[in-house]
């Protein structure tokens, strides 16, 4: 975290207090397992923010550029999930 820039969808969920806490913790740690991983993931798509950006990614035309921005969200995705 401190040499990384971290994945857009954890940015936007950082912006609600309630859930920076505990990602804040889980990413503190010396070690993350799998299983704090996963509850990063859980956190990230709960928050608010990151709903509403899914909610505006859907609102898009399937058109290149959609499928370009779902590919470069799932592609973040995966680099939680190595964690």
């Amino acid at each position: 975290m401190k040499n990384e820039c971290l994945p857009l969808p954890i940015l936007y969920a950082l912006k609600e207090p309630q859930v920076k806490k505990p990602i804040v913790t889980l990413l503190s740690k010396r070690e993350i397992s799998k299983k704090d991983a996963e509850r990063i993931v859980d956190l990230v798509f709960e928050a608010g923010e990151v709903k509403m950006f899914v909610k505006s990614i859907s609102r898009l035309k399937e058109s290149r550029i959609t499928l370009q921005m779902e590919n470069l969200i799932k592609g973040m995705l995966e680099d939680i999930e190595e964690i």
